[in-house]
């Protein structure tokens, strides 16, 4: 008994050493002060590359976006942004812990280039193919999309030619007029594909459906993005013309950001891995449901 109130007593009277010993008490300030209370948030915060840095900064990120709608990116009745290339930059945005902005002022894609090198814009997300011109003055990131290129070709062209199959053998030995859009990836491919065709290089889309149609040229080569799109748009497409898509021809969407932004890009590539991808009867299921519902209200 005697042993443990010894043994006690022996413990506060340490206790209170350490506690009320000036000297003691001095040293622990003293190591406080060279030791300060960092935030995590503010550590966190030092790290961060430029880049990302100035975008939280502003509290927002700028997307570049064709002017158009499309069916990666288009306006619902209410006038909503829909389209699976919308939910990726909001995974972005999100991800980033800001806001999200669209910039749509450019009504061709090779105006969204201008954007990003003027610093209107931080990323271009918009069925926005790597091109080697597009290259030379941008970064890509991985690919978060890729579907199948094809052609249309009039109904007048394909009875003249006695065309029953995949036309692909034919456009390539023949002499072929075919409209491409202006600068864009399906414009290099096509030319790589078939060199023996004249080509017609057009901004609007929707034009060159027209021309098909109305046989001022044989065809237009695109992606199958368009031609679904196109074929909701204007049910009576089909009466005049013919899609082939080729399942061997893909062509890849990705982000474009940048030369400069390398940290950007290792964040880019992550939110795209875990970002799922959607098959194109999901993309058309969902514009056709939006754009009647459009429609309707129009």
């Amino acid at each position: 008994m005697k042993k443990k109130i010894f043994s006690f007593v022996l413990t506060v009277m340490i206790i209170c050493f350490i506690f009320f010993n000036p000297k003691i008490t001095a040293l622990n300030k003293s190591l406080k002060s060279e030791f300060p209370k960092y935030n995590n948030i503010e550590i966190r915060e030092n790290v961060l590359s430029q880049d990302i840095k100035s975008i939280k900064e502003k509290g927002y990120l700028t997307v570049a976006l064709y002017g158009k709608d499309r069916l990666g990116f288009f306006e619902n009745k209410d006038s909503d942004l829909k389209g699976f290339e919308i939910d990726l930059a909001r995974k972005i945005a999100n991800s980033l812990e800001v806001e999200l902005k669209f910039e749509r002022s450019s009504q061709t894609y090779d105006g969204l280039v201008d954007l990003l090198i003027l610093e209107k814009a931080d990323i271009i997300i918009s069925t926005f193919s790597a091109t080697p011109n597009r290259a030379l003055y941008l970064a890509f990131s991985n690919p978060y999309e890729e579907l199948r290129t094809g052609v249309m070709l009039s109904k007048k062209y394909l009875a003249a030619n006695k065309i029953e199959k995949n036309p692909i053998e034919h456009l390539k030995n023949y002499k072929t007029k075919l409209c491409v859009q202006k600068n864009s990836s399906y414009s290099d491919t096509a030319k790589k594909l078939f060199p023996l065709s004249e080509f017609v290089e057009i901004e609007d889309t929707d034009l060159a459906f027209e021309m098909t149609k109305n046989n001022e040229v044989d065809g237009f080569f695109s992606g199958e993005l368009e031609f679904v799109e196109q074929s909701i748009k204007d049910p009576i497409l089909s009466i005049y013309t013919k899609t082939y898509v080729f399942s061997d021809i893909n062509d890849n969407f990705c982000i474009a950001l940048p030369k400069k932004s390398t940290e950007f890009m290792n964040f880019i590539n992550i939110c795209i891995s875990s970002f799922k991808k959607t098959t194109i009867n999901e993309i058309e299921e969902e514009y056709k449901n939006i754009f009647n519902k459009k429609e309707s209200k129009e």
